[in-house]
């Protein structure tokens, strides 16, 4: 499965080999410097256009790193989770239709997810959050509200994140269910072993 996936992630924007490395886990970790180089090469495509004064025009550039951060985390937990924070919240700035999924990401992720809290508080501050255009703009708008007072009052209650480094925390994923993952250490050894307008694109 490992080096079908390898082959599936050439292309950059392939979104369903990247979820699907998400959802096998840990035993993924040998796809994780794809899944870096994928996320690095659009986080320096993104600043390109912002040094240009250009806008991100194409919304797959931050679905790209909205999916790839959410793998990253699901394989590499805590040892990634600087990045992906900060992978996740310019996706949310450069698209604000991704929203929803960075929120659900940052709600697994936990008290790893701390530094995200400032731009949780703001968003709660706007009179309309998402950028959502049809009939649900309402809805929409109410459950990115929900999540994110769930988020604020969930990581204030938390205590301070452990250094990176030894074993991931218990998390409990969006299911409530309660788990833990392997420790950063044998993520390293097991990547060793031989074997991205306002809507998702399709």
């Amino acid at each position: 499965m490992v080096p079908l996936l390898e082959r599936l992630l050439e292309h950059h924007r392939n979104f369903d080999a990247i979820d699907l490395a998400g959802r096998i886990g840990p035993p993924a970790a040998p796809v994780l410097p794809r899944l870096r180089q994928i996320l690095n090469n659009q986080a320096e495509e993104n600043a390109r256009n912002e040094s240009n004064d250009a806008a991100v025009l194409n919304t797959g550039n931050a679905w790209t790193l909205v999916h790839t951060a959410s793998a990253l985390w699901d394989i590499a937990g805590d040892c990634e989770a600087d990045t992906v924070v900060s992978a996740l919240l310019n996706a949310w700035k450069d698209n604000d239709s991704t929203a929803r999924d960075v929120l659900a990401c940052l709600n697994h992720m936990g008290q790893a997810a701390r530094p995200a809290l400032p731009r949780i508080k703001t968003t709660l501050e706007q009179p309309h959050r998402g950028n959502d255009r049809w009939s649900d703009a309402v809805a929409s708008d109410l459950e990115i509200e929900r999540i994110c007072r769930s988020l604020v009052t969930r990581l204030r209650n938390l205590p301070e994140p452990t250094p990176a480094g030894g074993t991931r925390r218990g998390y409990v994923d969006d299911r409530g269910l309660s788990g833990s993952k392997a420790s950063c250490c044998t993520l390293v050894v097991a990547s060793r072993s031989p074997s991205e307008a306002d809507v998702e694109p399709a």
